[in-house]
């Protein structure tokens, strides 16, 4: 499995303009990521993937947390 940073993932840079000033005003301590939503929020603007690269490494990933759930990876018979 190629788990490597793949070229159909675009990152608009411009879209992360301000990004850490929130940080500076804004403490994270006291709030889980869900009730901030903040980074989530900015990576949807930031972040394209490409959906059918998208919907494959999904299905790669959810193969290796099976495997590593059965422990299947680790038999060698």
């Amino acid at each position: 499995m190629n788990l490597a940073f793949p070229h159909n993932v675009y990152i608009d840079n411009r879209a992360l303009d301000g990004f850490l000033e929130h940080f500076f005003n804004e403490s994270c301590n006291g709030k889980s990521c869900q009730e901030c939503d903040y980074c989530s929020q900015i990576a949807k603007k930031a972040i394209k993937i490409d959906e059918d690269y998208r919907k494959r490494i999904i299905a790669q990933y959810r193969n290796l947390l099976d495997e590593l759930v059965s422990s299947k990876m680790f038999k060698y018979i």
